[in-house]
């Protein structure tokens, strides 16, 4: 039996769609290990699905692992180019190593492929604020705050950090986010946090949680 998947282009089959639906399950209350025994069991079921090397990556970020992380997205994208949570995700991975250029290089295909996802624009803004470009930056908050009203903040808090903040932060080792991230409703906008390591680490909002699959 085959199941269609979001993130695919091709059919994936409905043992590999069930393991990688649980495997996200476990990763949104945090239990890593079983996420990513449950995604080696998908992608033996459907080398070819995408969706849990998505998982992966996201498991490995919450692992503070953030090499890991970019590999196991690189290998979904070549499954699945230009999908945008695989592209957020890669950026997120890349900015915690302080590749920053390409970091924003994944954001802005991020952007161009999620026009309407405030996420997309966010990750962006985090890029650019490392790379200088405060102006962007700016426009890129006030874009993911129109989106979701859940970024709103974020454009506030950046406007009161000194012009010589050390951009590294944002993508800080010790991600704290507000509240234990819950399983959302069907068709319903997953909750986003802040993370609350410090006033620096708080002024962009980007943490390793799963987006909606695109």
């Amino acid at each position: 039996a085959q199941e269609n998947a979001a993130m695919n282009a091709r059919p994936v089959t409905a043992q590999s769609a069930k393991l990688t639906r649980d495997a996200k399950g476990a990763l949104r209350v945090r239990d890593t290990k079983t996420a990513l025994r449950l995604t080696e069991e998908a992608i033996q079921a459907d080398p070819g699905n995408a969706d849990p090397r998505y998982v992966r990556a996201t498991a490995f970020l919450q692992m503070r692992d953030p090499g890991r992380a970019a590999l196991e997205a690189s290998a979904g994208l070549e499954l699945a180019p230009g999908n945008a949570p695989l592209l957020y995700t890669r950026a997120v991975a890349n900015g915690r190593q302080k590749l920053w250029r390409e970091a924003y290089a994944d954001a802005e295909e991020t952007v161009r492929n999620a026009p309407t996802a405030g996420y997309a624009y966010q990750v962006r803004a985090a890029a650019n604020w490392a790379l200088g470009r405060k102006v962007e930056m700016t426009q890129d908050l006030r874009t993911s705050a129109r989106l979701d009203r859940a970024y709103a903040p974020a454009l506030q808090r950046a406007s009161q950090q000194p012009s010589d903040v050390d951009p590294t932060l944002l993508f800080g080792d010790e991600p704290q986010p507000a509240a234990a991230p819950a399983a959302p409703p069907p068709g319903s906008r997953p909750p986003y946090f802040f993370w609350a390591v410090g006033s620096l680490l708080a002024v962009i909002g980007i943490a390793p949680f799963l987006v909606p699959d695109l």
